[in-house]
């Protein structure tokens, strides 16, 4: 026992507290929207990659999104997967308004919140033929609450924290 506390006093000085004040995250809407378009595109090429791919290697997402925001990312992949289907054109932003920013994360971590319009009509599902299928009931435009939130602590990244469906195509408009 004494042989562990003799190696603890040898390691050197006692680590920095944290700082007390954090850098604000964002000083601005106009950062706070840069930064939430800029997360949610990335977010929007990697899902349209998997999608084009049948499904296949939903773990990319990871980089972008929070454990709880891939789960439901990968239930949606997984049907693409188990059915055969893929996709052919991208899903496109058509717009973000930052609702809420923050100069520092929340206690949660989310730093911003916004809503952003996807359109959909250009994006065709494919079956395991490569044959279109009909999509008559589907909206040409989805909107989405999203929040932007701190990625692992030194990381210096941002995740798409919660993502979830507004109705209506009229609030993409």
């Amino acid at each position: 026992m004494s042989g562990l506390l003799g190696l603890a006093a040898c390691t050197g000085p006692a680590p920095a507290p944290p700082p007390t004040s954090t850098p604000p995250v964002f000083e601005n809407e106009q950062e706070a929207l840069a930064a939430v378009t800029e997360i949610y595109q990335q977010f929007l090429d990697i899902s349209n990659t998997i999608l084009h791919e049948g499904g296949v290697n939903p773990e990319r997402i990871d980089v972008i999104t929070s454990a709880d925001v891939a789960a439901i990312e990968y239930e949606a992949y997984s049907r693409m997967r188990d059915g055969g289907y893929s996709t052919r054109g991208d899903i496109t932003l058509s717009g973000v308004q930052v609702r809420e920013f923050y100069n520092s994360p929340d206690s949660v971590g989310v730093v911003a919140r916004a809503f952003a319009c996807e359109i959909i009509g250009s994006v065709e599902i494919l079956d395991a033929n490569g044959q279109p299928q009909p999509q008559s009931d589907r909206l040409p435009a989805v909107g989405f609450e999203i929040s932007l939130g701190v990625g692992p602590a030194g990381s210096g990244r941002f995740l798409i924290t919660s993502k979830d469906a507004e109705e209506g195509a009229s609030s993409c408009a």
